[in-house]
């Protein structure tokens, strides 16, 4: 069986009792946060009729095409979740798959966050760039309508 990790892309080949790493990982960080990105790779899964079967060193599950389901927990902001082949569960009981990426967004999703400095220093450099851009197309614009209107002058 192969066992790989969407995150990090470690790849490795379980013959029995014994793991064969066939491609190195562990140094890629998810894009997102960690259990978000847990719970995306469960939930992709699942829907592709693919297994979590293990950990990977960068602690994301790992998934093969085939094998037993590990269940996997979900350390929410309120409470874990445990993920498992037909569904995932709360202290409270079952919960639902919209439900839970709807708290997970909401609670663990990208923020937006304004640093002004940063801005005032992003704006002042995409003026700089931007305003030569702007001051040449400005400039062509000008000579084409002089080579425009000085050729269709009688007498020139």
């Amino acid at each position: 069986m192969i066992a790989s990790c969407p995150v990090c892309h470690r790849r490795e080949r379980w013959d029995g009792g014994e793991r064969h790493v066939e491609m190195e990982g562990g140094r890629r960080n998810p894009p997102v946060h960690p259990v978000l990105q847990a719970w995306r790779t469960c939930r992709e899964a699942r829907e592709a009729g693919r297994v979590v079967v293990g950990r990977c060193v960068c602690g994301q599950p790992l998934v093969a095409e085939a094998g037993t389901w590990m269940p996997w927990t979900l350390d929410t902001p309120k409470g874990p979740v445990v993920v498992r082949a037909d569904g995932q569960s709360e202290a409270g009981g079952e919960i639902e798959t919209e439900r839970l990426d709807a708290r997970l967004y909401a609670g663990l999703g990208p923020k937006i966050e304004i640093k002004p400095g940063l801005f005032v220093f992003q704006s002042t450099m995409m003026l700089s760039i931007v305003a030569p851009a702007l001051l040449w197309l400005a400039a062509l614009f000008v000579v084409i309508v002089f080579l425009i209107g000085f050729g269709s002058k009688p007498g020139f």
